[in-house]
């Protein structure tokens, strides 16, 4: 059987983590195939990137919406930074906790906090509240300003 078996071709160590992962895949199955994992693993820690989950964290952490950023596009950047952080079920409640103390609007933050048992849905559900409202009361104002000025 072993005769069939073909060896993978030769590594480019040019530290494309793509090109690793599919000759990876490939000598996995030819190792498999013959019979041996200790390598494997060996070759792993070497080629693979090393995640720095303290430094991870901090960056997670340290995140607040930016000045002209959508609660959607904060609350997407969050949940991508928080993929690294290894919060397993605490994941939901601190994306919460970071919405909470990340968010530009003060006002809102005060009221998240006020909520006794606030949920990562609630917390969601009222940041995308308050920012569609906000939006639609600036448009009713620009709106009121450019009808006052019109002149009858």
């Amino acid at each position: 059987m072993d005769s069939f078996i073909k060896p993978t071709k030769k590594l480019r160590r040019d530290g494309d983590v793509a090109n690793w992962l599919q000759w990876h895949k490939k000598f996995k199955y030819y190792h498999e195939a013959i019979g041996g994992a200790i390598v494997l693993n060996k070759v792993d820690a070497y080629f693979l990137p090393r995640c720095n989950l303290t430094y991870g964290r901090h960056v997670y952490f340290t995140c607040s919406q930016r000045k002209g950023q959508t609660f959607d596009t904060y609350l997407a950047e969050l949940r991508k930074k928080s993929e690294t952080c290894e919060f397993g079920a605490l994941g939901d409640d601190l994306i919460k906790d970071r919405i909470v103390c990340g968010i530009r609007d003060n006002t809102l933050s005060q009221q998240l906090l006020r909520e006794h048992n606030l949920t990562l849905i609630q917390a969601i559900n009222t940041c995308r509240s308050v920012e569609v409202t906000d939006k639609w009361l600036e448009m009713f104002q620009a709106e009121v300003v450019t009808h006052s000025n019109v002149r009858i």
